[in-house]
């Protein structure tokens, strides 16, 4: 009999050998962020010119962290842009005391993007508490990028 998915769906739920095919399957079909950042370097020829300059740039390494990463039980919706990418290197290089309102309104924006989720407004800035959480869950993701 050939052991293709319909096999291993009429086997014993209990039974060792579809345990293992569950794992496997599960492991080979997961997407965290690091498979996602994968692709874009991939699509975007990244990965090409990274290999032709050097013998190991670390990429599986960083693939893993991003995928063990658990940002606040969320699952990042899509990657940084381009743009969106330079707005939070200048944005990093001016530090958190620096942001402008505008700068907050972006870093929301960006989030916003990447999580898929919406907001209503700006979030209070008196504690600075959010503004603090979103500008450490997004330099988290660029410093792995």
């Amino acid at each position: 009999m050939e052991k293709n998915e319909e096999y291993y769906e009429n086997l014993d739920k209990r039974s060792k050998e579809y345990k293992e095919y569950k794992k496997a399957f599960e492991e080979k079909n997961s997407v965290g962020l690091g498979d996602i950042v994968e692709k874009v370097t991939k699509a975007t020829g990244i990965k090409k010119v990274v290999e032709a300059l050097t013998d190991d740039c670390g990429c599986e390494e960083r693939k893993e962290r991003l995928n063990a990463t658990r940002l606040k039980r969320r699952k990042p919706y899509r990657c940084f842009t381009e743009d969106e990418y330079n707005i939070l290197t200048n944005f990093f290089e001016k530090g958190k005391v620096n942001l402008t309102g505008q700068d907050i309104d972006k870093m929301i924006e960006i989030e916003a993007g990447i999580y898929n989720k919406k907001y209503s407004g700006r979030p209070c800035t008196q504690c600075g508490r959010e503004v603090h959480q979103i500008y450490d869950t997004l330099k988290l993701i660029y410093e792995n990028y």
